[in-house]
C-alpha cells in the first residue's frame, strides 16, 4: 500500500485514487447538505414572519354568552 523510504512517503496510484475520491465524496456531501440547510433556514425564517403578522392581525375573539 505504502512504504516508507528515505523519509518520503509513496502512495500506490490506486491508494492515491481512492484517497481523492474520498475526499472530493465528503467534500460535496458538506456542500450541499450546507446548500440544503441553508435553504431551510431561509424557508423558516420567512413562515415565522408569516406567523408573526397573522397573530397581529388577528382580532380575539369575544366569547359567547351561553343562557
Amino acid at each position: 500500500m505504502y512504504s516508507l523510504g528515505e523519509g518520503i512517503m509513496k502512495l500506490d496510484i490506486k491508494t492515491l485514487i481512492t484517497i481523492i475520491t474520498f475526499a472530493a465524496t465528503m467534500g460535496g456531501f458538506y456542500y450541499t447538505t450546507q446548500l440544503r440547510l441553508d435553504h431551510l433556514e431561509e424557508n423558516i425564517a420567512g413562515i415565522e414572519k408569516k406567523i408573526k403578522h397573522i397573530k397581529k392581525t388577528k382580532a380575539p375573539r369575544k366569547k359567547a354568552k351561553i343562557k
